[in-house]
């Protein structure tokens, strides 16, 4: 079973992709352009976390609470959807690139220190100890939850205490007996989708159509590994203290209550806010993805710069002091002009797949402008590990570490993970993460198209070889080619070392398409037809808050569609990968492999191939 930090399906090692597919496949079956345009962005193709409910705090009331506890907001307004009704963030005045639009300091200016805008496990922490009776208890039991079961934990308290309460929440808090303190998070915790579009809260039927793809995969490590950790909890004594001492109302604590929240915290947390400095920032959560966004979200410190990185985090304890002398900073910015009332939008994962953003936040960009850019899009992530059972292993993690593609020293499972694009380019996924300010893996996949890269790039052709090294082919791991192995192998090794690259990955892509039920033409097919019944492969789904929630047969047509898109993007590179790599397995004679290279270098063989001793043996006396 994969951790709770592992965000991705793994491939693993070589050949390419067919480990992923066969594991991918056991999982699946044991678990059966104008002005007035910009102004009114349609964000109904777009699969979001559904915001409110009938009773939940509303879009421009979270954007005064949040205003009155010292964010700077001013640039932005909430207005409604004119096709869907929902209620969505615009500029609330022309902006330039650059420009800030949302500023969320974690403790504000003016405010207590008690009085954080951010929801942390510390201010989880306090928010849970205020509303307890017996405080030195729910210490304890607080303190040995990891710091994102810390934020899951708080959102279930104040959830049930909010039940009937309105909006505010406060009223209930009061009639339960906690602290004003305990519901000072209230309006944002009522302002949380009940239903959420993220696999991980999907029915077994609904997972069943994305059988094959990564995304299932993933999400039943995650589910997996959410269960157990429930199961730990409600079986054990800080489960029991938790309720016993009040600081979360008795017969919260459910197995169902724990999966909603934990599924919302990993919604709700962008990748800039994780590990140990994890924290759910209220209102930037609320911008919507765009593929190709109107804006970014930045994390600075006051302290020191820099973004912060990590998952879920890991390890138990008090976090609380993670970043006690540190107040960071969450800004969104303008990334190109924005005329007044155009929706706020951000890419929440630029460097990742469809289907890993569907996962992790429940969301699924179907505009007309993501559509446009498809081919750009990273549609299948893979992992590319040494075997542990290669003779070689050692040497050629090795070679990697020196080239900088892995930590050294290195496990045995470390990996270089490579973005397949739907349109054929692969990039690695530290180019792509080093290239997000300008828009991931899209903009360096559409980069390499324009300015006539190969598609499969050295560095990802250089690991395959690496793994595939055999044989003679070998002598490159020795110690005097140290310093210069890593350059060879971006170059074509030999003939049989690169049919065995080309003949092993197209076999996993393969492999990795068979893992589905249907083939890549019926899903476009079925997707032709959802654009023109108007559904936009999004189900419905929108960004803004609702009145009401969907019938049932509403969301199971907004699931079907979104698994629907997630295929596609997969099978999309996937197939566009086995393309190029039966090409080049088919033009092998016109490559120069690294003994020819040598002899050119000796000056032994012509640029034409014939040899500079070719007279010798002709015209002299041998």
């Amino acid at each position: 079973m994969q951790s709770a930090g592992a965000l991705g399906a793994r491939a693993a090692a070589a050949p390419l992709l067919r480990t992923a597919a066969r594991a991918q496949r056991r999982r699946a079956n044991s678990s059966s352009t104008s002005s007035k345009q910009h102004t009114r962005t349609r964000l109904s193709a777009i699969a979001q976390p559904r915001q409110a409910q009938p009773q939940s705090t509303s879009l421009s009331q979270l954007l005064e609470w949040a205003r009155s506890r010292g964010a700077s907001v001013d640039r932005v307004a909430v207005e409604r959807d004119v096709l869907t009704g929902e209620e969505l963030l615009v500029a609330a005045r022309d902006a330039a690139p650059g420009d800030t639009l949302l500023s969320l300091p974690e403790q504000p200016p003016q405010q207590p220190s008690s009085a954080s805008l951010w929801l942390t496990p510390s201010a989880a922490r306090a928010g849970l100890l205020a509303a307890a009776k017996d405080p030195a208890a729910a210490a304890a039991a607080v303190d040995a939850l990891e710091p994102w079961l810390q934020l899951a934990v708080y959102l279930i308290a104040e959830r049930a205490r909010s039940l009937g309460a309105g909006a505010g929440g406060g009223g209930a808090a009061a009639a339960a007996g906690a602290s004003p303190g305990a519901a000072f998070f209230a309006p944002y915790v009522s302002s949380l989708p009940e239903e959420l579009d993220t696999p991980l809260a999907w029915s077994e039927a609904e997972l069943a159509e994305l059988e094959g793809t990564q995304v299932l995969a993933t999400a039943l490590s995650y589910r997996a590994f959410f269960d157990e950790r429930f199961a730990q909890l409600l079986a054990s004594p800080e489960g029991a203290a938790l309720q016993a001492s009040g600081c979360v109302p008795a017969g919260a604590l459910s197995a169902d209550a724990l999966r909603w929240a934990a599924a919302t915290v990993r919604a709700r947390t962008r990748a800039d806010l994780a590990g140990e400095g994890i924290a759910l920032v209220p209102l930037a959560d609320a911008v919507p993805h765009r593929r190709l966004p109107s804006a970014a979200l930045k994390v600075a410190s006051q302290r020191r710069g820099g973004l912060l990185g990590g998952l879920l985090g890991g390890g138990g304890g008090n976090n609380n002091n993670a970043n006690a002398n540190n107040n960071r900073v969450l800004t969104i910015e303008a990334t190109r002009p924005l005329r007044k009332g155009e929706a706020v939008t951000v890419d929440y994962g630029p460097t990742k797949t469809d289907g890993a953003v569907l996962l992790e936040a429940g969301a699924l960009d179907a505009s007309p402008e993501a559509e446009a850019a498809a081919p750009s899009l990273p549609g299948y992530s893979l992992s590319l590990s040494i075997p542990p059972s290669d003779r070689w292993a050692d040497d050629k993690r090795g070679v990697l570490e020196r080239a900088g593609l892995l930590p050294e020293p290195s496990d045995p499972g470390a990996a270089v993970d490579f973005l397949l694009a739907r349109g054929g380019h692969a990039v690695s996924a530290a180019d792509a993460a080093e290239f997000a300010p300008r828009g991931g893996a899209p903009a360096l996949a559409a980069l390499a198209a324009r300015e006539g890269r190969d598609p499969l790039p050295e560095e990802l052709l250089g690991v395959l070889r690496l793994t595939h090294l055999s044989g003679g082919d070998c002598f490159l791991l020795e110690a005097i080619f140290e310093n210069e192995v890593w350059g060879h192998l971006r170059l074509p090794i030999s003939p049989a070392n690169e049919e065995a690259v080309c003949a092993a990955a197209a076999d996993g892509a393969r492999d990795a398409l068979a893992a589905h039920r249907t083939p890549l033409a019926d899903d476009l097919a079925e997707l032709r037809v959802l654009r023109a019944e108007g559904a936009g492969g999004a189900g419905g789904g929108g960004g803004g808050g609702g009145s009401s929630s969907p019938s049932s047969s509403e969301r199971a047509a907004r699931r079907r569609a979104l698994a629907l898109r997630a295929r596609v993007a997969e099978k999309e590179a996937l197939e566009a990968a086995l393309a190029l790599l039966e090409a080049r397995r088919a033009s092998l004679e016109t490559l120069e492999f690294y003994q020819e290279r040598r002899l050119k270098r000796l000056g032994l063989v012509k640029d034409d191939g014939s040899t500079t001793y070719d007279g010798f043996f002709r015209d002299s006396i041998a």
